[in-house]
């Protein structure tokens, strides 16, 4: 999926939640989506999730270039086009395209990050922007890197954003 808002994204969740007969995760209203975090139906993951999925128990990621090239479309190996998900190899916990490709949305606003050392940091209850992550196709290896963020206005859409289905269970 690509060219999606990030409340489009929202509004997918919701109703992949309801298909499957699972309690919807967001409650839509005209300018704010709230989270119901006791909610078991399907959600975008947060940005300290995103990365831990992403790491997949590892501190860093491929080193080299001819590394990365297994497992993300990025700039020196897309073509500038988006690919069909599942043709790289998958991360050490099976997870495919979660970096290269298209960017993902994640579930917080944009903020520095703390200066102190903090375990599963939320972001911050409102901002300007949101974040993605992941990188695309468009960007070079080194904006592919698991530690990078994007930011997106939420209305944005465009051909190099994304989404990733993420389920608390």
């Amino acid at each position: 999926v690509e060219m999606v808002t990030w409340r489009e994204a929202e509004e997918f969740r919701n109703r992949l939640s309801e298909r499957e007969k699972l309690q919807t995760v967001y409650e839509l209203g005209e300018t704010q989506i709230t989270w119901k975090r006791d909610a078991a139906g399907y959600r975008l993951p947060t940005e300290s999730e995103w990365e831990y999925a992403a790491r997949a128990g590892r501190a860093s990621q491929p080193a080299s270039v001819d590394e990365l090239a297994a497992v993300a479309w990025c700039l020196e190996n897309s073509g500038r086009t988006t690919h069909r998900v599942g043709t790289k190899s998958p991360n050490a916990w099976g997870l495919y395209d979660i970096c290269g490709n298209v960017w993902e949305w994640v579930w917080d606003w944009y903020a520095p990050y703390p200066s102190r050392h903090v375990i599963d940091p939320s972001g911050p209850d409102s901002g300007a922007l949101r974040v993605c992550r992941g990188g695309s196709w468009y960007f070079p290896a080194a904006g592919v890197r698991v530690g990078f963020r994007g930011t997106r206005n939420q209305r944005s859409k465009n051909y190099q954003t994304g989404l990733r289905v993420a389920r608390s269970i």
